[in-house]
């Protein structure tokens, strides 16, 4: 989440902004096929604590391989492919050295990241992508019905995970649709206002993410999650840039 914040508020704010999109919706997608699939966690002792039950595909390898993938298929830079190999590979084994995983898992997770990545590529240059561009309301609806829709069909298999996932998703559409009606954010050239909107957003994100815990009823209340984490992702894309976009004026 601090990658992504940082980047989206000092790099590139739609790449930054889609990259966290993809990756909420790479780990709903995860944990639809595991609910499918039911396959279970390698025998013995696992060198981590693990918080889901099944195991095909894995979730780190699909999220990584979406996300670097992604950044590479965006620069078009040696430097971006050598960097993107090198953490998804590194994710892959990992996973499969603490015992989590099995290789098909992790391979699994690395062909449906791929596909993702490569399927938003080619959709976002097609001639469809201008549509949804202009209709930001239509897809701010969309997404939340889907949303809605996809915990409906999960029922009896919803977890810590998709419920973050699908907060921090509706969050960040939500948050787009309010910035980009009262902000209109611009990535700063300014390296001081870069290191300024850096410390102040993380430390108030992370702050405000403690607030919320402490104010939980029941910090194991999928419900609350889900709202703690639209609220984190809203805040994310709409009142860090507009606080500070405020306050560098």
């Amino acid at each position: 989440m601090a990658f992504l914040a940082v980047g989206y508020w000092c790099i590139n704010k739609k790449l930054f902004r889609d990259l966290a999109v993809m990756a909420c919706v790479s780990t709903l997608l995860n944990a639809l096929l595991k609910s499918i699939f039911q396959v279970a966690r390698p025998l013995g002792e696992h060198l981590m604590h693990i918080n889901d039950s099944y195991s095909f595909p894995s979730g780190h390898a699909q999220i990584a391989t979406t996300l670097w993938l992604l950044l590479a298929f965006h620069y078009k830079r040696p430097f971006f492919w050598w960097l993107a190999g090198i953490m998804i590979l590194g994710q892959c084994l990992s996973r499969v050295y603490l015992g989590v995983h099995f290789p098909t898992d992790v391979f699994a997770g690395f062909v449906v990241g791929s596909l993702i990545a490569t399927a938003y590529t080619q959709y976002k240059n097609s001639t469809y992508w201008p549509i949804f561009s202009r209709s930001k309301w239509a897809v701010a609806i969309v997404f939340s019905l889907s949303i809605g829709l996809y915990y409906f069909c999960m029922i009896g298999n919803i977890d810590k995970n998709n419920i973050i996932a699908g907060g921090v998703l509706l969050g960040i559409i939500w948050g787009h649709l309010l910035e980009n009606r009262f902000c209109h954010y611009q990535t700063s050239s300014n390296y001081l206002f870069k290191i300024g909107i850096t410390v102040f957003g993380l430390i108030t994100l992370f702050g405000l993410k403690l607030v919320l815990k402490m104010l939980a009823p029941d910090s194991q209340n999928l419900w609350y999650i889900f709202g703690m984490y639209f609220i984190l992702g809203a805040y994310l894309i709409y009142l860090v840039p507009t606080i500070t976009q405020k306050l560098n004026k």
